[in-house]
């Protein structure tokens, strides 16, 4: 089992509307790469918890990085 946690912040680039979208999506991806974890939003930042095997986990936390619709990832 392998984890990540991290923070972000909402970019101008994400709506209320694209938020319920991530969601949704995730939902399904991390059913089918065996990830599961928590979302939490607060305007404007994100927290994150992620567990999974590791591949499955550092590949998502990398297209996490490059997503433009949040920045400032710790």
């Amino acid at each position: 089992m392998f984890y990540v946690l991290y923070t972000s912040n909402r970019s101008e680039k994400c709506s209320n509307e694209e938020i319920t979208n991530i969601l949704k999506i995730s939902r399904q991806n991390n059913l089918t790469n065996s990830v599961t974890g928590v979302l939490v939003y607060k305007a404007p930042e994100f927290l994150q918890y992620l567990e999974g095997p590791h591949g499955s986990v550092t590949s998502l936390y990398d297209k996490i990085k490059n997503d433009d619709r949040h920045d400032s990832i710790k």
